[in-house]
């Protein structure tokens, strides 16, 4: 089973809005929605090991800017996650 994951970077000093896609291998179907705030982190809508289990999976996996991987329809599930700067 693979998951795409679509990133939504935001930085809160800079514009545009990013979007990265990721394809990882496993479900990561349930950090769907999550929404790291690195500038308030008291302000994550999830649980700490959510964000850490986040957090490794942006650290790890190997995103890259465009719409291939949502084109390409060789994903399983599909998380949409953020990370505010």
């Amino acid at each position: 089973m693979k998951t795409l994951i679509i990133l939504t970077s935001i930085n809160i000093c800079a514009t545009p809005v990013e979007h990265q896609t990721a394809l990882v291998e496993g479900d990561y179907s349930h950090l769907d929605g999550i929404c790291i705030n690195s500038v308030f982190p008291g302000d994550n809508n999830c649980d700490e090991d959510e964000a850490k289990e986040l957090i490794d999976l942006i650290d790890n996996a190997k995103f890259q800017y465009g719409d291939d991987l949502i084109c390409g329809k060789v994903f399983d599930k599909v998380a949409f996650v953020s990370f505010v700067a």
